[in-house]
């Protein structure tokens, strides 16, 4: 049987086609494969059942042609993966493809949705699987409308317990190999898109300050956190220009010690405002603190 006529014959028909019925499920379909010819505009509008058809023919082709030669293998290879993902490695043919199709465009129900979700739980790619999504994923950019919807996915989502103790061990047992391909990320991103990206420029609402606060109060770091702290902060230095912006920072009345005078009664130490002191002094307060470790 030649494959190739018969794969040639369906896209003409498609191409001469002029109109579909209404509501027809249809796919856009390279032509000329991406993985093999790389990126190009040879695209055909399929319906369901014709672009599962020709992905079949497709891995017959190259099944045939290049299957045993070891330098085109990687072709057979290509088209395999292709149609394996559309089939989902599950025993579909063309009419049961269309179907599935068909009713994975009309949507899902949440309840279908965390059915799926429940049966992917503890599933993993596999380095192989995991290097051909980055692939097809490099360069694209996903629209305003996407980002949009995947926040607000995100939005009130709270992780359990169990999954933060998970996310911390996690990072404790990052290597330093690890840490360093990190960085160097990070610094790539810099340099690329500047200081745009992140948390850089944007502040902290009043309610999201309050709510760190009351988060952190009560917290004691401990002792082996404090050493990792010290040793991440030895040899840093600021730039000139940070200890310029820190320098105003702290100018005046932008000091948290503004106006504020240090006292004691020979026993205890307390910082007060300067207006008030006059009220303890007469209780035999005085100006001054003093050290309690001596």
């Amino acid at each position: 049987m030649n494959y190739l006529k018969i794969y040639i014959q369906l896209v003409k028909n498609a191409q001469s086609r002029k109109l579909l019925p209404k509501n027809t499920y249809t796919e856009n379909h390279h032509i000329f494969p991406i993985s093999i010819f790389g990126n190009n505009d040879k695209i055909v509008e399929l319906t369901g059942k014709e672009h599962f058809i020709a992905h079949l023919l497709l891995l017959k082709i190259y099944q045939r042609r290049f299957n045993k030669r070891l330098s085109k293998g990687e072709y057979y290879r290509n088209m395999l993966f292709a149609f394996r993902c559309m089939s989902n490695k599950l025993k579909l043919n063309s009419r049961k493809y269309n179907l599935n199709i068909k009713i994975k465009s009309m949507g899902l129900s949440e309840e279908t949705k965390e059915k799926i979700r429940k049966v992917n739980i503890g599933k993993r790619h596999s380095k192989e699987t995991k290097e051909k999504m980055s692939k097809v994923r490099k360069g694209k950019k996903q629209t305003a409308e996407h980002i949009e919807k995947r926040f607000k996915n995100i939005i009130g989502r709270k992780h359990s317990e169990e999954t933060k103790e998970k996310m911390r061990k996690a990072k404790e047992n990052i290597s330093d190999e690890t840490r360093e391909k990190y960085s160097k990320a990070a610094k790539k991103r810099i340099e690329k898109y500047g200081q745009t990206k992140g948390f850089t420029g944007k502040k902290h609402s009043d309610a999201a300050k309050e709510k760190i606060s009351n988060a952190n109060k009560g917290k004691k770091r401990s002792v082996e956190t404090r050493e990792k702290l010290s040793k991440a902060s030895k040899g840093r230095k600021h730039s000139e220009k940070t200890k310029l912006k820190l320098s105003e920072m702290r100018k005046g009345e932008k000091n948290h010690n503004f106006g504020t005078i240090w006292i004691n009664d020979t026993k205890n130490n307390k910082k007060i405002k300067k207006e008030d002191f006059e009220l303890y002094s007469k209780e035999g307060w005085i100006k001054g603190r003093i050290n309690n470790n001596r």
